[in-house]
């Protein structure tokens, strides 16, 4: 369980702005502690999962004007390390393999439909392209 986070220049150079999955403090999180997975960070909290448990904390202030907005405004931003604080902690559910089967069907289904929408657009667009009014 990660409790206080030191953010370092790799972090900082290789972040995506404006990306809660690949900020530096996600980075810095997933370097300190390679057992979090799924680990997010917004100006609202930071949450990781680890061990079958989900860790949610709020960001601290000091994270937010250190980090998190300086980087998405593009700003300069230097090494720095603070702590997490107090998190909330749920138990991670997993997936039954019947409900992961369901899940994919569902992830088929929409991924047909969408497919059907698409070459319905551009079924359209090529009748029209061939179907000119002249006036």
């Amino acid at each position: 369980m990660a409790e206080h986070v030191f953010v370092n220049q790799d972090d900082i150079d290789y972040a995506k702005k404006q990306d809660r999955w690949s900020c530096a403090i996600v980075r810095a999180i997933q370097r300190e502690n390679p057992e979090a997975l799924f680990v997010k960070a917004d100006t609202d909290t930071i949450a990781y999962s680890e061990n079958g448990h989900r860790y949610t904390h709020n960001t601290p202030e000091i994270a937010i004007k250190r980090i998190i907005k300086p980087l998405d405004e593009g700003r300069d931003v230097r090494p720095f390390g603070f702590d997490l604080g107090p998190a909330t902690v749920k138990e991670v559910k997993k997936l039954t393999p019947e409900k992961k089967e369901a899940l994919r069907r569902v992830d088929r289904n929409r991924t047909e439909k969408e497919k059907a929408q698409i070459r319905k657009r551009q079924a359209s667009r090529t009748h029209n392209r061939f179907c000119e009014t002249s006036e």
